[in-house]
């Protein structure tokens, strides 16, 4: 069975506690692991997870949450960022304004779960 490679990235390693710790300090205070309303987050960014339409690019990275999920009963919780971006070379006529969003999340098992309506949680 092929193992994913980006699942060990939900991981951080390190040969004693203190490169451990380090690793994980370095990785908040640089940003790689964003801290949202006094909680840090390990985001993992999917190269696979980016779709570009226009001048428009849209791309996904997602979070583990190992507080919430467990294993007996199997119940796995993620979140997620979604980053949307106009090309810098876009002329400013092909200036757009998120009013709405509709996504469609499929997980690992095929399930599909709809999430729509106005608003956006953060900017």
């Amino acid at each position: 069975m092929a193992r994913n490679p980006a699942a060990i990235d939900m991981f951080i390693i390190g040969a004693t506690f203190t490169d451990w710790f380090t690793s994980y300090v370095n990785n908040v205070v640089s940003g790689g692991f964003p801290i949202i309303r006094d909680q840090i987050f390990r985001y993992v960014h999917d190269p696979e997870c980016v779709a570009t339409t226009g001048d428009i690019t849209v791309s996904v990275s997602t979070s583990f949450l190992p507080e919430l999920s467990s294993v007996h009963p199997p119940h796995y919780f993620f979140t997620y960022r979604i980053r949307i971006e106009m090309s810098k070379d876009a002329l400013p006529e092909k200036a757009c304004q998120l009013d709405s969003r509709y996504w469609r999340i499929t997980n690992a098992k095929g399930d599909v779960e709809e999430v729509q309506g106005p608003g956006v949680v953060g900017m």
